[in-house]
């Protein structure tokens, strides 16, 4: 058996400003410009993909748990649009993750 960390929620957060250019105030902040709620909810998407709860993700933003399932349904429905963010925003995670694993 092999037993994975959770990836923290900072790695999570920072790969997300590193990516979409936002900081993390911006991210977290009540904006509700198209753009950082679109980036937003891919952060919420791949926060839960690493395995954090509606509830501990609705947190990381400051944001009730109930937009966190909606920015999921946004993001499945348009994954085939927003699939090549997504996947740099899983690579910078890595990086992070991998920078303070050493």
């Amino acid at each position: 058996m092999i037993l994975h960390k959770k990836t923290s929620s900072e790695n999570i957060m920072e790969a997300l400003s590193s990516v979409s250019g936002y900081s993390t105030k911006d991210l977290k902040s009540s904006n509700r410009d198209a753009s950082v709620s679109q980036w937003r909810h891919l952060g919420m998407y791949a926060a839960r993909k690493k395995g954090y709860t509606l509830v501990e993700v609705g947190k990381m933003f400051n944001r009730h748990f109930s937009t966190v399932i909606m920015a999921e349904k946004k993001v499945d429905k348009h994954k085939a649009k927003v699939s090549g963010a997504l996947d740099s925003l899983y690579k910078h995670i890595e990086d992070y993750e991998d920078r303070t694993q050493t």
